[in-house]
């Protein structure tokens, strides 16, 4: 078998959002495919991982997801 490796290059930022209602907060992640595309956010690691091993990640049409609402951040 001589399959050729596949490559895709990301920006990826971490950071920490703050909640009074779930100290100390929670992690946000926040991906852009260099090849173009847009920003894709994530929860979670495993949120991450499953994008990244998409086979179809870098040619895919990437759109800014809706993160949920923390606890308390409802709109009234």
């Amino acid at each position: 078998m001589s399959e050729r490796r596949k490559t895709a290059s990301f920006l990826l930022r971490v950071w920490q959002e703050p909640s009074e209602w779930q100290p100390p907060g929670e992690w946000r992640i926040s991906v852009r495919p260099l090849q173009g595309g847009g920003e894709t956010l994530f929860k979670s690691a495993a949120e991450l991982w499953n994008y990244l091993i998409n086979e179809d990640t870098p040619s895919q049409t990437v759109t800014l997801a809706r993160l949920p609402k923390l606890k308390g951040d409802e709109e009234k």
